[in-house]
């Protein structure tokens, strides 16, 4: 019985603890998880910042070499304009051709210039984008990192407080059945003393039913033998016979009862004599 009891918190205990091992080691491997994927993606965040770094310083170094070339050419265009107009009508077609390309060489500059800026401004979105992004997944595999910490402490906290509600629940378990058994013993006692009581009570009466029995006979004899007489005493014996019967139907009863009684007893101590027993 006390088995019973205890068998099925025992079991929920059992089962909370095995939810909270498997929840917890599912948060480690998703932590953990998620750890490496941010680590990964910080390695190639740097490498892809060491990447455009590098491109940006070729770019940059391009970009001012072509600017001084241009600058140069306008120098180079600048002089032959002015040999040109030395020989204006001359030179006039190559005047004509060298404006052309002076204004072919402006709109080039123009672009580049355009060019280039946009790629600063690209470069500085991407710089400060990366820089958030950088700071974001470092506060992410510090947070993994809290995480895992934190749960590793919930897991001792849990297995410690489930060990010790177990050896708790044991040893109530332990105290509930010594106690069980010292009311089982006591009820023994108290059984064995009932039963005893009632089994001398129910032979009382029925040999008090006996000795009526005997006194009905020999009422019921009186009786006749007085009838036969003509004796007034005859109704004396027929009342007492009458007495007697129903003094002894009121005994039967009583004996029926206590009968009763010890059946009821036997039934209700069996639980008892099976805890004994076991």
């Amino acid at each position: 019985m006390s088995a019973d009891v205890f068998t099925q918190p025992l079991r929920q205990v059992h089962e909370v603890h095995s939810a909270a091992n498997n929840t917890i080691h599912r948060i480690l491997q998703d932590k953990e998880a998620l750890k490496k994927k941010c680590e990964k993606d910080l390695t190639s965040l740097n490498a892809e910042i060491e990447r455009v770094n590098l491109e940006d310083y070729n770019s940059t170094k391009a970009s001012d070499n072509a600017v001084e070339r241009l600058h140069n050419m306008f120098k180079e265009n600048l002089l032959k304009q002015s040999n040109c107009w030395a020989e204006i009508e001359k030179q006039e077609k190559a005047l004509v051709g060298l404006s052309g390309e002076r204004v072919e060489l402006a709109k080039t500059l123009i672009k580049t210039l355009e060019q280039e800026e946009k790629r600063k401004v690209e470069y500085q979105h991407f710089t400060q984008f990366t820089m958030q992004h950088k700071a974001l997944l470092e506060v992410t595999i510090h947070n993994c990192e809290l995480a895992e910490e934190i749960t590793d402490s919930i897991d001792e906290l849990i297995s410690a407080h489930c060990n010790a509600i177990e050896r708790r629940m044991r040893e109530t378990e332990r105290e509930i059945e010594e106690l069980q058994l010292e009311v089982h013993q006591d009820y023994l006692e108290q059984f064995r003393s009932m039963y005893l009581t009632i089994g001398d009570l129910q032979y009382k009466k029925e040999a008090n039913i006996t000795a009526l029995e005997e006194k009905i006979q020999v009422a019921h004899m009186q009786q006749e033998m007085h009838m036969e007489s003509l004796n007034p005493k005859a109704r004396e014996y027929s009342q007492m016979k009458k007495d007697l019967a129903k003094t002894k139907e009121e005994l039967e009863k009583q004996v029926d009862v206590l009968k009763e009684k010890s059946v009821q007893y036997i039934e209700a101590f069996k639980p008892t004599e099976r805890a004994l027993i076991e």
